[in-house]
């Protein structure tokens, strides 16, 4: 069954463990996405060349193992479809200065075996998961600003699936959480990791 574990120690360690890793730049491909400026027939390498939509990642994380992700410009860079990122480590943040926040509203990032790590400001509207994760996966969402407004076919914002997958909470700040959705809903052997929440939620996990 999954597990919830609440606190620092052994939690936190490997929490900054995972990010070390991620911190290092060694292997990663950077793209950009701009959803107000850009155009998915760029190569996405600049925010000057930047891809518009989130969408355009696919073919990206289809060709590389290491992937990282900035948001710039202002506008909101909506999830509106759903995109298979399989064996793929994957960070998501902004670039300097950029107020854009990414909406998942109809998308869902399946992510089996892969290592997601979202640090950008994030919108949980009209999907019924941001992240679902499954054998091995792992799901970090970390140190920005999660805002759930989910309509009624929303179930929880990562889904961790069967096979001993690992959610990082920590360091939020959850400005809403419409419903009372859960945050992480836990199936066999998933395990969640709550280790610097500042906004106490009654409803953080699921346990199915």
């Amino acid at each position: 069954m999954g597990h919830t574990l609440l606190g620092g120690g052994s939690p936190l360690n490997k929490f900054r463990e995972i990010e070390q890793r991620l911190a290092s730049a060694k292997g990663f491909q950077k793209f950009y996405i701009d959803a107000e400026h850009g155009n998915d027939e760029n190569d996405g390498k600049s925010d000057i060349n930047a891809f518009r939509s989130f969408s355009a990642l696919a073919d990206v994380c289809e060709t590389h193992a290491k992937v990282s992700v900035y948001l710039a410009g202002n506008a909101d860079c909506v999830v509106s479809e759903s995109m298979l990122v399989s064996g793929v480590d994957l960070n998501i943040s902004n670039v300097d200065g950029s107020q854009a926040r990414l909406v998942f509203d109809g998308g869902i990032i399946e992510a089996p075996n892969s290592l997601i790590n979202i640090q950008s400001p994030t919108v949980m509207r009209g999907s019924v998961h941001a992240v679902r994760t499954r054998a091995l996966g792992m799901v970090i969402i970390a140190n920005s600003v999660l805002t759930i407004e989910a309509d009624s076919t929303a179930q929880a914002v990562v889904h961790s699936n069967y096979g001993s997958n690992q959610v990082f909470l920590h360091g939020h700040s959850f400005v809403s959480n419409a419903g009372n959705l859960p945050i992480v809903k836990n199936g066999l052997d998933a395990h969640t990791y709550v280790t610097s929440v500042s906004t106490t939620l009654s409803n953080m996990t699921e346990i199915l």
